[in-house]
Formats: C-alpha cells, structure tokens, sequence
C-alpha cells in the first residue's frame, strides 16, 4: 500500500514525539529522497539532531528552511535558542530580532533576547526584554525569574505584602467579615451596605481609608455618629479575630525592614493585626489603597529606600509593578486554600478546610524535606484521622459499641482526635489508650493477659482499633485467652501482608473485623500512616501488674534518630492546637453537615497521594525499615518457639 506525504509526516511526527529518534530520522530522510525541499521536514531533522547535541548539523537544516522560507518564525527562534546553547550571544541575539519582526508579540522571545543581551553585558536593554515579555504574558514565570536575576540589588532592607503573605484571614473571603458583622451587630443588610460604600470610593477616589468608607456608609445610610463608631469597631474587631500569622515569611521580617500593603485600614489596625500574628519586629509601613496596584507606591518608596527583594502574593501589584520600579520580587501564593483544602470546601466540610489551613500556615520549617512532612502531616494525616473518627462513631452506634481501645503508639493521635470529636458531640462511646504491640500481644505474659481481660471487665461491649494491620498478632491474642475469646478489631486499613501471614504460620483471624478501607484496596503502602503517626513514646515490651487492677507498662529503649524527634515533637504540638479548634460547632459540621461517603473518598485520595510521596519516604524509611526488620524477625523467632 503506498504512504501519501501527509502519512509519512504524520508518522515522522508521532516517532519525533515518542522521542523514538532513530525511526523519526528514517522517515524524515525517507521522505526527502523524493521532496528534498520538505522545509517541515528539514525543520523536524533540525530539532533532531540540536537533541542528539548535533548543532552543526542541525544549523545546516535550519539554514536550509530559511532559504527556502525566509520568514519562518519558528526556525528564527530554533536557530536563537541553538546559537545561545553554544554560546553565541551576539548570533543569537539577531535570531531572536529576525523571528520578533515576524512575531512582534512573542513572550518567550523577549525573554530569550533578554537573556543573550544579559550575557553581553546589555544589562538595561535586557531588563526591558523581560520586562516586554511579562507585559504581554504576566505568568510567565522564567522572564520573571530572568527579570529579578537582572535586577541589581539596591540594599539590605527587604519589603513585605502584608495580606496573604504576612498573615491571612481565617474567613479566606474578606466579604465574610462584613458578614461577622452583620451577624454580630444585628444590622441587617450591613455587609451589601459596606461593599457598595466601598466600590464607590474605589471608583471614584483617588485614595481611600477605612474612614472614607464609613463615611460614606454613614451618608448613604443616614447613621448616626455613635452607630457610625460601633460598626466601624465591629468591624476592626472582626479582622482581629480573624488573624493568621504565616510563620515562613514573618521569621524572614527583620527590624527595619518595610510593610508596603494596599489596604484601607489604618496603620495602627495593620499593626495590631501583626502583632496579633506574633511579628515583634520594629518594621516602617506604607498603605495606600491603590499605591502598589498603579504603581505609584513604588515610585515613592523608591525615593527614599533601596529594597533589596520584596515579597508578596499579587503578581501585577507586588512582582510586576514592583520589577518595573527596579526591585527585585518574589510571588508568595501559598495562603491560598490548597487542593485538599478545596476538596474539603466542596464536601461542606467548611470549618474543617478552614483549620486545616491555619495550622499548615504556622509550618516553621526551612528545610523542604521537614517541610514536607508537616505538609503531609496537616493536609494528609489530620484528615484522615478525622475521617477514621466520624467512621468509628458511625460503627460504634451499628453495633452496640461502646467503648474502643486504641492501640499505643499508631492510635495516639486519633485517640486524641476521637475523644475530642465524641466529647463535643455528646457521644456515649467512651474510649481509653490500650498499651500493646505486636511484640507483647505474642509474648503474651501472665501480667500482659490479666491487663487485656481487666479492660475488657470494665466494658464487655468494647473493640480494638489500630490504624493499619493484617489483624493477624490479636488474632494470635485471642485465641492464646481461649477458643471463646474475642474482641471486634477496627482499621483504618486492614491490610493482606503476605510475608506478614506468614510469620504466623497461617493463623486464622479473627472473625469480627471492620475496616474504612478494605484489604483489597491497590496501591497504598501502611508505611505512610505509620511514618506519620511515630510519637516519643517507645515500643511496649509489656505490661505489669503493679497491685490488683494496676498495670504499668514496659518500654524498649528508644531509637529514635534526633532529627525524626524534632518532627514528632512538632507533630504533637500539631495535634494540641487542632484537637484545641475542634469546638462543638466544627464537629457538628463534620458528624452531620458532611456525608461520611465523601469524607471516606478524600480520605482514601489523600492516602494515595501520601503513599506515592517520595520524599516523605526518604526522610523516614531507614530507621522505619530497620524497626520493622527487627520487630518481625523477633516475632518469627518467638513463634517458632512455641
């Protein structure tokens, strides 16, 4: 069957982008033998050989395109890009101009003729470049990146945005606070009141305070001054109440440093609200409500500071406006509500994302690898444990359940959640931390046996929960009290370890096991949950009984590496301001404003994507590797002895 030209084009490309060089070459070679003056063709042989690091060659390809067509943008701006790989600036710099006579609104190019005239020494001529590829495309975040590179730095004094990089508002939505206010005032309509008050003077002012808008408020109102007042402070109280400090950027403010923010509240209200935050700098501030976004800020700063960096979240007002003025930007985005936080938005869990985001706004790492971990541990563990929580509750009252031990060590933090979670929804179902491991639920000595039937004395209607686990070592438990012996076992997720069941010599498990996420579940790794939940606390080599219904328990020596100590530490300061917000209004909202479906489903996604994090696993897996080694083969050991 014969192959037509657009067939063989088609196929050259599809090797070309499966990066399957050798057969794209044979295609392209194929079709030249017929149609040497292919320019498509040529062009594609071009980038061909530029990636096997051929540039002579590829030159001669793209020479042959622009002499058959000469006004070819994209063999102008390959030619630039190959000329500036080898060093030729001053080449690659009449590239670059060849291919912006042809495409004079092209952003990528300013930014590569930006970066070629910066090599020569052309430094204002390339700031202009940069600053021409971001006027025409504002994200693109390499001439940004080029552009701040470029810049000169003017002195030692950093200036900060104040909103959103600062701190951040619990609400999110600033027209929630006129609502707080509407709420906490009685003043009906107040917040449609306030922003219409407030788009006037934007509008129609040429710059505006947090009086301005009250008094025009008052005019279309007809307020009095005492009502005047009593919103006004309504509202400052409002935005006090909802502060949120963002510790990685206040730890980097030093004194004299600058606040630049376009803001109608007073310098005395902002610096209120920072100090609320925890900022003790002593720091200058600019507010002007418009400054920054026209650029006029700037001009005025400029006069009398020399701003080494500034940082903010607006990329027009705080990185474009304030490059133009020639200083250095950095965009701060991360106040804004992350993908998980989002998620839990959208299954009504409101209040929940809302927290969730304030503690991962007080992360106080530098290191990205510790960073990462409280990330995962905030935006990924917290959740889970919450989800695993409102799932216990609902089991609890299918099944007459009316107390739960929580297994020491994984269930430390979720025994904290649950109790607080149960204590604010008036639960019935009691719950206490259970001192075990599978080490002592396999020795299983005389004074171990006697504090496992001590417990379960205080409350026949009890079960066992762990986050994770095959259930195979209370199985063992069990059985070794008596055949008729047996307690229901709730996982977060219960597991189908093979070389696990194995050191167990095919035990049978017990019969009543419940699960949030079943044994066949693909792709999830226990690794993660139990990484996330180490605490100081060592192993539990056994319980002892001190007197008649008092038991102590036994430790292993600790392990713990100093540096995973520092995260545990952080963690349990984590778990002690959320378990702190977790008020009756949050775990109405979370019991009963959201379905434990959707909640269940975040949870297994959020699972996922813990389970796939690399570097969560670098940080932790070598001490959690040799732990567990030596935990299963003392198991082996200990059941093959009987």
């Amino acid at each position: 069957m014969t192959t037509t030209l657009s067939e063989a084009l088609q196929l050259a490309s599809q090797h070309h982008r499966a990066n399957r060089l050798a057969q794209a070459e044979q295609v392209y070679r194929q079709i030249l033998e017929t149609q040497p003056d292919r320019p498509e063709v040529l062009y594609g042989l071009g980038v061909l050989e530029r990636q096997r690091g051929k540039n002579s060659e590829a030159e001669k390809m793209f020479q042959a395109v622009l002499r058959i067509e000469p006004e070819s943008f994209k063999t102008w701006f390959s030619l630039g890009n190959l000329r500036q790989a080898q060093g030729q600036w001053s080449e690659a710099v009449s590239a670059y101009q060849r291919a912006l006579k042809i495409r004079p609104k092209e952003a990528a190019i300013y930014n590569n003729l930006g970066y070629a005239l910066q090599q020569q020494g052309q430094l204002e001529e390339a700031i202009a470049c940069y600053q021409k590829a971001l006027e025409i495309q504002p994200n693109c975040t390499e001439a940004e990146v080029n552009l701040n590179n470029a810049l000169p730095t003017q002195g030692n004094i950093n200036s900060f945005d104040i909103f959103d990089t600062l701190i951040a508002r619990f609400c999110i939505d600033p027209d929630e606070i006129f609502l707080q206010v509407e709420q906490t005032t009685g003043f009906e309509n107040f917040a449609s009141h306030r922003k219409k008050a407030e788009h006037y003077l934007l509008r129609n002012a040429e710059n505006y305070n947090l009086e301005d808008i009250y008094q025009r408020l008052a005019q279309d109102l007809n307020l009095n001054r005492c009502d005047l007042e009593y919103l006004k402070d309504a509202e400052v109280e409002a935005e006090m109440q909802n502060v949120i400090g963002i510790k990685e950027n206040l730890e980097k403010v030093k004194d004299g440093d600058l606040l630049v923010s376009d803001m109608y509240l007073s310098e005395n209200v902002l610096r209120q609200m920072l100090h609320e935050a925890g900022l003790e700098k002593q720091v200058d501030l600019f507010v002007s409500a418009k400054g920054k976004q026209d650029g006029r800020a700037w001009g005025k700063i400029i006069n009398d500071t020399k701003i080494a960096q500034h940082i903010g979240d607006n990329r027009h007002s705080d990185v474009h406006m304030a490059q133009r003025y020639g200083i250095r930007a950095k965009l701060y985005q991360l106040a804004q509500p992350s993908s998980v936080e989002n998620a839990l938005n959208n299954i009504g869990a409101k209040s929940l994302a809302r927290v969730i985001r304030k503690i991962r706004l007080a992360n106080h790492f530098e290191n990205p690898l510790q960073q990462d971990f409280y990330n995962c541990f905030v935006q990924g563990n917290l959740v889970i444990l919450v989800a695993f929580s409102a799932f216990l509750l609902r089991l609890a009252k299918q099944n007459n359940i009316r107390k739960y031990w929580f297994s020491s060590r994984d269930c430390f933090h979720l025994h904290q959640i649950f109790r607080q979670i149960a204590r604010n929804c008036k639960s019935s179902v009691d719950c206490e931390y259970f001192f075990t491991s599978r080490l002592a639920r396999v020795k299983c000595s005389e004074d171990y046996l006697s504090y496992l039937l001590h417990l379960v004395n205080k409350e026949r209607n009890s079960a066992i929960v762990d986050l994770a686990g095959t259930g195979l070592s209370l199985s063992y438990l069990f059985k070794k009290i008596g055949q008729d012996f047996s307690l229901p076992i709730v996982f977060f997720h219960h597991t189908n370890l093979s070389r696990v069941k194995k050191i167990y010599q095919d035990n049978e498990l017990n019969d009543a096991i419940f699960s949030l996420i079943p044994r066949q579940s693909p792709n999830l790794n226990i690794d993660a949950l139990e990484i996330l939940n180490y605490i100081k606390q060592p192993m539990i080599q056994d319980v002892l009984q001190q007197y008649e219904n008092e038991y102590s328990p036994v430790f292993y020596p600790s392990s713990i590496p100093a540096e995973i100590l520092e995260l545990i530490n952080c963690t349990e300061q984590i778990i002690d301001d959320f378990s702190a917000h977790l008020n009756p209004g949050i775990v109405e909202e979370i019991i009963n404003g959201v379905d434990l479906g959707d909640l269940k489903k975040l949870s297994v996604v959020i699972y996922q994507q813990l389970c796939k994090n690399k570097k969560l696993f670098s940080y932790f897996m070598t001490f959690h590797l040799k732990e567990n080694q030596k935990v299963e083969h003392e198991l082996s050991a200990l059941l093959a002895s009987g």
